[in-house]
């Protein structure tokens, strides 16, 4: 606890007033019990206080204001101060019932997506011929992305399945101009970009705006389609990096 000294200015008020008022007047020693603040090693500190309060009473905190007010209007020690109002903070009321199950919802279709994002190349379709065996039959799945999702996110889709909800910031499937998907479609389009031929790993990547760029580039409605123009561009430079190969390959044997 601070203990502040000996106050000139404030006792040279209290001795005013006892002049004016015998009735009031205090010995020193009660003087020091009533304001034990006026004891101690800090009596510069109260006397460069209160003459910043005589020049700007806004210059001082709240409390030392109002007290030195109080003295000046003939409050007798002990009387003096008052702490200042706390701030009145509202009470904070729980959102009905129905909005907190709202939010629930929309954060499980925000797990259903990065459940795709994170782990769908684990089960995209890389071995057309089959070679390694992999039984992947998703002919008795009531809901397509079954072997992505656990137990509780299956459960979630199946009664919510027609439901539209909102789409987060962490996926480009509606593209540019759609906002909001029923949550089947949404489900569709995630199994389509991560889970069909080509497997898509990038969650591990620490820079944001690289694994914004990845999604936007796989995720949009018509990423990957091109033009017959394209289409044609793409097969020349393919089957002239083959021919390449095939000419280097047998010119230059000893240095590939």
């Amino acid at each position: 606890m601070l203990r502040f000294g000996t106050c000139r200015s404030i006792r040279c008020i209290w001795s005013g007033l006892a002049l004016r008022h015998p009735s009031r007047a205090l010995s020193s020693a009660q003087l020091a019990s009533a304001e034990s603040f006026l004891n101690g090693t800090s009596s510069a500190y109260i006397e460069e206080m209160y003459e910043s309060w005589l020049k700007d009473s806004s210059s001082v905190h709240k409390s030392w204001d109002s007290h030195f007010s109080l003295v000046l209007a003939g409050a007798r020690p002990g009387n003096a101060y008052h702490s200042p109002h706390s701030p009145v903070i509202p009470s904070l009321s729980m959102p009905p019932p129905e909005t907190r199950q709202s939010v629930k919802d929309h954060l499980s279709v925000q797990a259903v997506i990065r459940a795709y994002q994170v782990r769908g190349h684990l089960v995209a379709r890389l071995d057309p011929l089959n070679i390694s065996n992999v039984v992947r039959d998703t002919s008795h799945s009531p809901t397509p992305g079954h072997h992505m999702l656990g137990g509780k996110d299956f459960e979630f889709i199946e009664r919510n399945r027609d439901r539209v909800f909102q789409l987060p910031q962490l996926t480009w499937i509606g593209g540019d101009n759609e906002a909001s998907l029923p949550l089947v479609e949404i489900i569709d389009r995630l199994e389509r970009v991560y889970c069909s031929n080509i497997g898509i790993e990038f969650m591990f990547i620490n820079d944001r705006e690289k694994c914004d760029f990845i999604r936007k580039q796989f995720e949009s409605p018509h990423a990957g389609t091109l033009s017959k123009d394209e289409k044609r561009t793409l097969m020349a430079r393919l089957i002239r990096s083959t021919k390449f190969y095939d000419y280097a390959t047998s010119s230059f044997l000893c240095s590939l």
